[in-house]
C-alpha cells in the first residue's frame, strides 16, 4: 500500500526544501534501522546518484511508493538526527494548511514571527519567497512602531500639558 495522498502532497509541496537541506548521509543509517530502505536499495541509489541532492531526489521518489508507515519513520529519522527540526515542523503541517505564504494570514505570520523565528527565516530564505508574507510582517512591524510612537507622543503631550498647567497655577495663583 503506497503512502497516502496527504503524505505524497506534503513531500511534493516541500520537495525543494527537503532536497536542498536534508543530506541522506545523516539519516540513512536511521532509515535502514527503521526498515524504510534496505542497505542494497541504498547502495543502488548511491551508485546511481553520486550527487548528494540527487540521492535525496531518488530517496523521495522511493519514499512516496512505500507504505504509509514509511513516511512516519522518515519523520522520526529526521527528528532523531536532531539536524532537521525545521523540516520536521514543515512536514507535520496539515496539507489543508500548506506552508505557503499566499495562504498565511496576518495572525499566523505574527505567530511565526514571534514564536518560531527559525521556521520563518527558513521560509524567507529557502522556500519560494512570496511577497505577501513580507508585506504581512512589514505591516505588523509598522503597526507595532506606530502604536509605540503614538503612546510615546500621547504620554509626552500629557506630561507637557501637566507641566504647563502646573506652571500656570504657580505663576498666576
Amino acid at each position: 500500500m503506497a503512502n497516502s495522498k496527504e503524505h505524497v502532497d506534503l513531500i511534493t509541496d516541500n520537495w525543494n526544501a527537503i532536497t536542498s537541506d536534508v543530506e541522506m548521509r545523516y539519516i540513512v543509517d536511521l532509515l535502514i534501522q527503521k526498515r524504510v530502505i534496505s542497505p542494497t536499495d541504498w547502495d543502488d541509489m548511491k551508485k546511481a546518484n553520486p550527487v548528494v541532492k540527487d540521492q535525496m531526489h531518488a530517496f523521495l521518489t522511493f519514499l512516496v511508493r512505500q507504505p504509509k508507515t514509511s513516511f512516519k519513520k522518515f519523520i522520526d529519522a529526521l527528528k532523531e538526527s536532531r539536524k532537521y527540526n525545521h523540516i520536521v515542523q514543515i512536514l507535520q503541517r496539515p496539507v489543508s494548511r500548506p506552508y505557503n505564504a499566499r495562504q498565511v494570514n496576518t495572525q499566523e505570520s505574527i505567530i511565526l514571527f514571534s514564536d518560531n523565528l527559525k521556521v520563518l527565516a527558513y521560509v524567507l530564505m529557502k522556500v519560494n519567497f512570496n511577497y505577501n508574507l513580507y508585506i504581512y510582517i512589514y505591516i505588523y512591524i509598522y503597526i507595532y512602531i506606530y502604536i509605540y510612537i503614538y503612546i510615546y507622543i500621547y504620554i509626552y503631550i500629557y506630561i507637557y500639558i501637566y507641566i504647563y498647567i502646573y506652571i500656570y497655577i504657580y505663576i498666576y495663583i
